[in-house]
Formats: C-alpha cells, structure tokens, sequence
C-alpha cells in the first residue's frame, strides 16, 4: 500500500503586510516536528521583538496587525507553537506535562 503525504514547503507570507516578510517551517525537537517561523522588520535591526501567540485558532494571525507597525523599527519573529497554525501538528497531548 501506498500512502501519498503533502509536505508543504513553507507556510503563506501574504498576511503579513510588511515589506520583505519571509515564513519557513524550521524543526521542533520536542515533539519531533516542524514550526512555522515567521519575520519581518528591516535588514541589520539591531533589537529584537518575539510574539508568541495565544490558544485561539488564529496561532501567529493574532499578530497580523502589530507586526506591521513593529517591523517598521524592529526585527519581528513569530511562531505558530505546535499543534497550531501551519506548525505540524502530530498526534501529540500538547502539555507542560509532556515536557
């Protein structure tokens, strides 16, 4: 038997509406899979501004209209945390517990 997987290349930039935003899945080793990373602000910042977001559906989206704004000073990084958004999403209790 046969199985055909889809193994996406990266997650969708054209929400983040800054110039110059890149996403790719980098690897998780926790649970053994990949998160969506997503960045954006000018080329050489200096300081740095992590978003994590919350337990909505929307994973990293929740920030898709402060990015913008703190791009235009800072080198802005978001993630979507396992299970959620285009981060891999395995069959996993997703706990502190589970750490």
């Amino acid at each position: 038997m046969v199985t055909a997987t889809t193994v996406q290349a990266s997650p969708p930039v054209d929400w983040i509406k800054a110039p110059g935003a890149t996403a790719e899945l980098v690897p998780e080793t926790m649970f053994a899979g990949r998160l969506a990373l997503y960045r954006a602000g000018p080329p050489g910042a200096t300081e740095s501004v992590v978003l994590v977001h919350g337990l909505g559906k929307a994973a990293a989206r929740d920030w898709a209209h402060v990015i913008p704004v703190l791009a235009q000073r800072y080198a802005v990084y978001a993630v979507d945390l396992p299970g959620f958004g285009y981060s891999d999403k395995g069959n996993h209790h997703y706990s502190p517990d589970n750490l």
